[in-house]
């Protein structure tokens, strides 16, 4: 057996044996990279999506990461409209997550001058 095969049988056999880990959204992504790595976009882009529905909300690097290897997978595969709808959905989560943490920061920085000067209140 190829040693890319006994990776995948590997994280499979892990994904089987621990199904309540808090981990197992690791494993999809690893698992997603294998295939992506071996040219395997079909099974890639499942393993990626499945990724995407189990990560929690901090694990944003390695989302962004799925995302943008989800669209290159549209793209090896020449699904270019999904491919650009993806990226469109991508554009538009980012700006939503970058207002929400803007904001965030604002009534923190309000918070603390509140605490620090209570005569703004």
């Amino acid at each position: 057996m190829p040693k890319g095969n006994a990776y995948e049988k590997q994280l499979t056999q892990a994904l089987q044996a621990y199904p309540q880990s808090p981990h197992r959204h690791k494993l999809w992504f690893y698992l997603a990279q294998h295939h992506y790595q071996q040219q395997e976009f079909g099974a890639a882009q499942k393993a990626f999506l499945t990724f995407l529905q189990l990560a929690p909300a901090t694990e944003i690097s390695l989302v962004r990461e799925a995302q943008l290897r989800l669209v290159q997978c549209h793209l090896a595969q020449n699904q270019i409209v999904s491919a650009s709808q993806l990226l469109e959905e991508i554009r538009l989560t980012h700006q939503v997550a970058q207002k929400s943490s803007t904001e965030k920061l604002v009534l923190k920085i309000k918070r603390l001058g509140e605490v620090i000067y209570p005569a703004l209140k």
